[in-house]
């Protein structure tokens, strides 16, 4: 499966997260950057239950989707967990990753969830290339 057709697929699931939200997917820029302030915004709502407004509402609707769609286009092919997951699990995840690695938001979105859900659930014991 190429980048570009799990971009595609993660879009389609972020679109869906969002429904009753009126957007289009080319409202978002598809930035590694972008990815890291949705993820921010994503951590602050977790850790106090609030949404500061209604952009970072979409955003972290957005943020989930894209992420869960990342995961399961890509689930054993370049990350394989060993249980079953839950799409708070992968976003939380994806979210530690990209707020201690400002470095690589400079990537495509798509390749950071990946390579975060590989460096904790890596196949065959290492994680693999992409």
């Amino acid at each position: 499966m190429t980048m570009r057709t799990i971009r595609v697929a993660a879009t389609m699931a972020a679109s869906l997260s969002c429904a009753g939200v009126a957007f289009a997917a080319s409202d978002y820029e598809n930035t590694g950057q972008e990815l890291a302030r949705f993820a921010a915004a994503y951590e602050r709502v977790q850790a106090s239950g609030v949404h500061a407004n209604p952009d970072e509402m979409q955003g972290t609707a957005y943020y989930q989707g894209f992420t869960m769609g990342v995961a399961v286009s890509t689930l054993q092919a370049l990350w394989c967990p060993s249980a079953r997951f839950t799409g708070a699990q992968v976003a939380g995840i994806v979210a530690r990753f990209l707020a201690n690695s400002p470095e690589s938001w400079g990537e495509a979105p798509e390749r950071l969830v990946v390579t975060a859900l590989a460096r904790v659930y890596p196949c065959n014991g290492r994680a693999p290339r992409h």
